[in-house]
């Protein structure tokens, strides 16, 4: 008897640590406005992969990395990734007036209560994360030290070839 709950343990465990099995942790939802004022939840947006920004209006280096966000949603989205950029620390006049200056298209968010911002612990401006078709936060690299993390913090250069490497290799793989 004791040789079979041994081996069930074993078996489970090598289970558990299959190369298959996915890392990272499960986000949680919150609401906001998009840019017609319409209530939205981050789970809205289930069942495809999410590369959301935090950002403001007030943040150049925020704002600078817009367009690029451009760029991959327009490169990436017919594949199904969803870029969500939400603005925090933010009144929804500014951060809209600034999304129609900078020509984007992809959802927006506004968070005037700062519930993503606290929901996902964001402490700088930009913060990047990226979260797969079941919510879950996948690591990412960072565009401009090559090094995988939870989320990216600071101003990077999303339009490099590493990036789109790494992203076009992941929703290629099912992410």
């Amino acid at each position: 008897m004791k040789k079979y709950i041994l081996s069930a343990l074993i078996l489970l465990l090598l289970t558990s640590c299959s190369s298959s099995r996915k890392t990272g942790i499960y986000s949680n939802d919150f609401t906001a406005q998009n840019e017609n004022r319409r209530q939205v939840s981050l789970s809205d947006f289930q069942g495809k992969p999410v590369l959301m920004t935090f950002w403001a209006s007030w943040c150049t280096s925020c704002t600078a990395e817009l367009p690029m966000f451009e760029t991959i949603w327009r490169r990436y989205r017919s594949s199904g990734l969803i870029i969500l950029g939400v603005a925090v620390e933010d009144d929804f006049t500014s951060a809209l007036a600034k999304v129609k200056r900078s020509g984007v298209t992809f959802p927006i968010m506004v968070d005037v209560t700062n519930q993503a911002k606290s929901t996902f612990g964001v402490g700088w401006l930009p913060t990047t994360v990226l979260l797969d078709r079941a919510g879950l936060v996948v690591p990412l690299i960072d565009p401009d030290t090559g090094e995988e993390s939870l989320s990216v913090n600071g101003p990077r250069s999303w339009s490099n070839r590493t990036f789109d490497t790494f992203l076009r290799e992941r929703l290629e793989a099912g992410l």
